[in-house]
């Protein structure tokens, strides 16, 4: 049986075997659309710079279109904790974490410190805690490693 990847061979190989080329790409933050990623360390990937929202929620579609999504809460603070990605601690991070503001009895992406901004965990103290916000804000993408 012969693979090919658009239309390209990739060599031949027995039934059932998988080539090793393929195998690599599935568990590393290799190739993707958009900027390059860095590995966490701690199984998903991570753009490596800061990028900017042109309105409320677009870094939604920014990372859908890349095959990735907005990073949550949890994964900005795990990277933090890792030393990895750069991340600023005074930046108002976008995440896809949903939020509850009381003003309007309506949930929205966190993002700044706004009301109803998230009590902190120790662990998370050097990032900006987030509340709903419903303004512009930078952003970062995530993925699974595979």
């Amino acid at each position: 049986m012969e693979i090919t990847v658009s239309g390209v061979p990739i060599g031949r190989t027995k039934l059932g075997a998988v080539p090793y080329s393929i195998v690599s790409a599935e568990t590393s933050c290799g190739p993707t659309t958009g900027p390059a990623m860095v590995d966490t360390g701690a199984g998903f990937c991570m753009d490596p710079a800061d990028r900017a929202e042109t309105a409320y929620g677009s870094a939604v579609s920014s990372c859908a279109a890349e095959g990735k999504i907005v990073c949550s809460f949890v994964q900005l603070c795990t990277a933090r904790n890792r030393n990895v990605g750069a991340l600023s601690a005074t930046a108002n991070y976008r995440v896809s974490d949903l939020m509850f503001f009381t003003g309007d009895n309506k949930h929205y992406l966190g993002a700044g410190a706004g009301g109803n901004a998230l009590a902190l965990p120790a662990a998370c103290a050097n990032l900006v805690a987030p509340g709903p916000n419903n303004a512009a804000y930078p952003f970062r993408c995530c993925r699974g490693k595979g």
